[in-house]
């Protein structure tokens, strides 16, 4: 494979990402969350700003002329070996455990703004699962709820 294309914007955990570059084939995906964690433009593929045709057709062609890609793809493929992720976590948590633990005003924090998204996915599963009960659930003669077969 000369190009690994990635045009999706859901599904951007980036582990295609990283095994394209293991491979050594450089990448041409959509600029979206999670993406710029594994692509780095210009070093190891290109990031496509829209989800246009020209704009995919372009990145493709520029990828074509700039072949030593493969070699930034195995660097970046680096990075994502198990030893490397398991050291970098083992940081993360030695940091975290070495930290003076004090109390933080949550709004004033990131945490008010993660407290804020879980609130609103909340409210939005809560209203799912109300009408999927109501979908389910019809009146019986006494006005009770009755479950459809």
């Amino acid at each position: 494979m000369d190009v690994y294309v990635f045009s999706s914007r859901n599904k951007t955990q980036g582990m295609v990402l990283a095994e394209a570059c293991v491979a050594g084939v450089p990448v041409v995906a959509l600029d979206g969350s999670g993406v710029g964690d594994v692509i780095e433009d210009g070093k190891n593929g290109r990031l496509v700003p829209n989800a246009s045709e020209g704009d995919f057709v372009e990145a493709i062609k520029w990828v074509e002329a700039h072949a030593p890609l493969s070699v930034g793809a195995r660097e970046t493929a680096k990075k994502f070996a198990i030893k490397q992720c398991a050291e970098r976590a083992l940081e993360l948590y030695e940091h975290i455990l070495g930290r003076e633990h004090r109390f933080c005003d949550l709004a004033s924090s990131d945490w008010s703004e993660a407290l804020r998204v879980l609130e609103a996915e909340w409210d939005i599963w809560s209203k799912r699962v109300g009408a999927l009960q109501s979908a389910l659930s019809v009146a019986g003669e006494d006005g009770s709820p009755q479950r459809v077969n």
